[in-house]
């Protein structure tokens, strides 16, 4: 009857692959109840989740065994294991502790050095009597907790003495449901591991700070070492939590040393899912599958957003849906009544990731009524100085939605963290592709003429930008004279800025008129974008020139709190380093300008405060 069931599996993936339908592969041999363990698991994703998943392989391994030489902790998780899902290779490997329902220790006895070590995470959590350095009270405060699981495993006679492998068998025995919050089934686990496949973005793998680094906001996940918001990476590399912290959250104690933390009100519905940001994903998703109700009550805003099927696979602001758990079903639920409350977090937590508040919003605005919702906020208005090309990106009607008629908008102070980051962004990413286009040496006549031949004028004006970054060669100065008529019209500041760069770093009758026309040109204009960068010019080449008192007030002229704020203490710099008794009055201004900036450009601001002088 197995090897029939098996067959009939086989047959239903063959009939998936010839209709052209997304399917998986099995590799290798494979018990056939995992087979429809995975199947059934599989069934459960939506058309969508399954487009996303396509060709990802289900395999079986053995044991999760990790050499002696790795820490103890890193091998008594690994020997927990029951499933796992590796991302690089777009597979599912499930281990024999997965097909038994239960993990063993095959570790032995470790070694004196190993256990030590070990132990020595658990120093903190030893009364400070005198005993922290004692190895038997540490390995009493890793033990006893455990002793309180309700276990129907082996229970050693008396305390164990420390790393005994009947005491480690039963953390790992009976860790992994402790962390679940209770006992779950083989098909259970493999959809956990088919949500780390969604939440990675399937085969491709694309986008994996945006996709992890959104649903992070939803607990106020961050980086231990810095504070900033998480996204999965640290140290420059993608990092999960260390075990340890798993262990230290199961026997009861705070993370520790961690990498990650999630905010001091975040809803975990478990221990695992208080352990790292993708094991949060995870578990949020199994639940809204086997226990929605559950979820609901715990944490309703991350069902909404998990249910949310085309934010989840496509990252779709536009187009979020279809539902998981479709509206009638939703409405017949018993629990509907908490989406509500989902609701209302994504619009007053301005922690949330504002872009995908509102998706999520978007896609259950035909089940939430907005009788039930707070009263809606104001519209974030951007500063006039904030660079166009992404002011343009962040008026697209992804910061509102309409619910019942009635207008919401994400919360403000989460839509000018969203702005302020895209503007750092974009500086960052400025000087790297400067870096790339090898425009930081310089304009020569060949790249010129490339930019010459552009024919969208925001195009060239892009390119141009970006040759501005870089030293001001002769071929550019001429590239810029050259270009200027040809921003006559609406962009005539545009046009003055390029006649300064052109004529004006040097005395003569041709910089003069320049800088008399742009002045008037600019006097009496709106902020914006093109009015910083002209005054901005204005004050760099009366530096260039050697007017040090006329730089100064040109640059204490230069508009804005943004992108503007840069441009003066940028120029500040500048101005202190050609000459030095500048440089306490650009310690001074630059240190303002950081206290009165947004906090990620006042980060940014500070650090080029650091290099006045040097």
């Amino acid at each position: 009857m197995r090897s029939m069931h098996w067959f009939a599996l086989l047959l239903c993936c063959a009939a998936s692959l010839a209709q052209g339908l997304p399917t998986y592969t099995v590799v290798g041999e494979v018990e056939t109840e995992v087979v429809e363990a995975f199947n059934n698991a599989w069934n459960r994703l939506t058309p969508e989740h399954r487009r996303l998943l396509n060709g990802i392989s289900l395999r079986r391994g053995a044991e999760f065994v990790l050499p002696e030489r790795m820490p103890l902790e890193y091998r008594l998780v690994a020997a927990a294991a029951m499933a796992s899902h590796n991302g690089v290779r777009h597979e599912i490997t499930v281990y024999d502790a997965g097909v038994r329902g239960e993990a063993h220790w095959n570790g032995g006895l470790p070694s004196d050095e190993s256990l030590n070590e070990f132990l020595s995470n658990f120093a903190d959590l030893v009364p400070d009597d005198g005993r922290r350095d004692d190895r038997y009270s540490r390995w009493l405060a890793f033990y006893m907790p455990i002793e309180s699981w309700n276990s129907g495993g082996e229970v050693p006679k008396g305390l164990p003495t420390p790393g005994k492998p009947t005491a480690l068998q039963r953390f790992v025995e009976n860790g992994v449901w402790h962390a679940l919050g209770g006992s779950a089934t083989l098909e259970e686990l493999l959809l956990h591991e088919l949500a780390h496949a969604v939440h990675s973005g399937g085969a491709a793998g694309r986008n994996l700070s945006e996709r992890y680094g959104s649903w992070a906001t939803l607990s106020g996940w961050t980086l231990t070492s810095t504070g900033e918001p998480a996204k999965g990476y640290a140290h420059g590399r993608m990092m999960v939590e260390r075990p340890i912290v798993l262990i230290r959250l199961l026997i009861g104690a705070d993370r520790g040393e961690s990498i990650y933390a999630p905010a001091s009100d975040a809803r975990s519905v478990n221990i695992y899912s208080s352990y790292d940001l993708r094991e949060d994903y995870a578990e949020a998703t199994r639940l809204l599958v086997y226990d929605p109700g559950r979820l609901a009550e715990v944490s309703p805003h991350k069902l909404l957003y998990v249910n949310a099927v085309g934010w989840n696979t496509r990252m779709d602001a536009a187009n979020p849906g279809p539902l998981w758990i479709d509206e009638r079903a939703l409405r017949d639920a018993p629990w509907f009544g908490r989406l509500s409350e989902g609701a209302t977090t994504l619009l007053l937590d301005s922690r949330v990731d504002p872009v995908a508040a509102m998706a999520v919003l978007r896609a259950h605005a035909g089940v939430l009524d907005p009788a039930d919702l707070p009263e809606p906020h104001g519209a974030f208005v951007l500063p006039a100085d904030y660079p166009e090309h992404l002011s343009s990106r962040l008026a697209d009607g992804r910061f509102s939605i309409t619910i019942g008629g009635v207008e919401h908008h994400a919360h403000p102070e989460a839509v000018r963290r969203h702005a302020e980051r895209a503007m750092i962004g974009w500086l960052d990413y400025s000087q790297v592709e400067l870096m790339l286009s090898g425009l930081h040496n310089g304009v020569d006549e060949a790249e010129a003429e490339a930019i010459a031949a552009e024919a969208d004028p925001d195009r060239r004006l892009d390119r141009l930008g970006l040759a501005l970054l870089g030293p001001r060669t002769p071929e550019l100065r001429r590239l810029c004279a050259q270009l200027a008529d040809g921003y006559r019209g609406e962009r005539l500041l545009v046009h003055h800025r390029l006649r300064v760069i052109a004529f004006a770093s040097e005395r003569g009758e041709a910089g003069v008129r320049a800088v008399a026309a742009a002045e008037a040109a600019a006097e009496g204009e709106p902020v914006s974008q093109d009015l910083v960068e002209l005054r901005a010019e204005l004050a760099r080449a009366a530096i260039e020139r050697g007017e040090f008192q006329a730089a100064q007030r040109l640059i204490e002229r230069v508009p804005g709190g943004t992108l503007g704020a840069l441009r003066r203490a940028e120029l500040w710099i500048k101005l202190s380093r050609v000459e030095p008794e500048f440089v306490e009055a650009a310690s001074g201004a630059v240190a303002a300008e950081a206290d009165a900036a947004w906090p990620e450009l006042a980060l940014k601001l500070r650090f080029l405060a650091e290099r006045i002088g040097q």
